[in-house]
């Protein structure tokens, strides 16, 4: 046993360089991972505002009230900016973007609701306020504002009405900011990570013919939007204390 125990040492002590280089590549991915959001210097030693991340601004949202029951929906949402267009003012006194997109609702009923299920594409545009940026930095931190967010959907079989509201024009939270850091040298990509406190209204009214037949209200709260989740860091450990460990 003795033996066994000494030979699968040795093996261990061979083998640690190969796990320890493993396990670098794995925290290098981990490290590129935590980048959700990098687009491309818009040339003038920035990015364009309102920026357009792909996975767009993800954030929770819920209707909770206008129910006959013990009922709510839940929504994850996704507020993906399709085009901007930016220039000089807002009330930041920085820049001032409009936008059109769409707010991607995954929609799960609870209570009497439970089992109703669906994703809805919302068409929406907006404005959004930039405080001063120096293009050309290689960290860009500086406050934004959601000034107005506003869609409606039509012909939905389950909403005759889906009317969202959201941000300071509509007297509603609209707080946020945005940290751009370039990646490389002078012209290589930046990540992006930004948020708002989005204060949103929706106002609903069920279809005839669906479950949602009868029912309708207003439901709003504050929730915050952001570009990126948190990444976990990855856990390291160094090359003498992998060979301590198989060395004893």
């Amino acid at each position: 046993m003795t033996r066994l125990r000494s030979t699968t040492r040795q093996a261990l002590r061979i083998l640690a360089p190969c796990i320890f280089l493993l396990l670098l590549g794995a925290q290098g991915v981990l490290a590129q991972s935590s980048s959700c959001c990098v687009l491309p210097d818009n040339g003038s030693g920035t990015v364009d505002m309102a920026p357009l991340c792909p996975s767009g601004y993800v954030g929770a949202m819920h209707i909770t009230s206008g129910f006959s029951g013990t009922a709510s929906i839940d929504i994850s949402g996704a507020l993906i900016v399709g085009s901007s267009s930016e220039g000089p003012g807002g009330t930041l006194g920085g820049t001032v973007s409009s936008f059109s997109g769409n707010l991607e609702m995954t929609m799960d009923g609870t209570g009497d609701l439970a089992g109703f299920h669906r994703f809805i594409t919302l068409p929406v545009t907006g404005t959004m306020s930039s405080a001063p940026r120096t293009p050309g930095d290689a960290v860009q931190d500086f406050d934004t504002e959601l000034n107005s967010l506003e869609g409606e959907l039509f012909g939905d079989p389950d909403f005759c009405t889906l009317h969202l509201t959201a941000g300071l024009d509509f007297i509603l939270p609209g707080a946020g900011h945005t940290t751009l850091t370039r990646i490389g040298s002078p012209g290589t990509d930046f990540q992006v990570d930004s948020f708002f406190d989005i204060g949103y209204q929706i106002d609903w009214q069920g279809c005839p013919g669906s479950i949602l037949d009868g029912q309708g209200g207003t439901s709003g709260e504050t929730q915050n939007f952001k570009t990126c989740e948190s990444p976990v860091p990855a856990a390291g450990m160094s090359w003498g204390a992998m060979k301590a460990k198989y060395d004893n």
